[in-house]
């Protein structure tokens, strides 16, 4: 799996640096099978990063009961914009 120009362009936008991604161990960037939901979401590297972006924007929370994370209203915001661009 490979990230399109695009993809790396977006994603460097959001200040992600994708250089050092792919010089640290493990997959730069891989299809993540989510065992609940039977659905692929992004992994690797970049999944992690972004990730970490999306608690640092305060666009999800972690549920501290399980290993679910909700979508704040902000959030939601962010992920309309981004499907709509789509």
């Amino acid at each position: 799996m490979e990230l399109t120009e695009e993809g790396v362009c977006y994603f460097k936008d959001l200040g992600i640096d994708i250089d050092a991604l792919k010089k640290q161990s493990g997959a730069f960037v891989k299809p993540c099978l989510d065992w609940t939901e039977r659905t692929f979401h992004l992994g690797g590297n970049l999944g992690n990063a972004f990730f970490r972006w999306c608690k640092e924007k305060e666009y999800i929370t972690l549920d501290p009961e399980n290993r679910g994370v909700r979508l704040t209203a902000e959030g939601n915001l962010f992920f309309k914009k981004f499907k709509a661009s789509q």
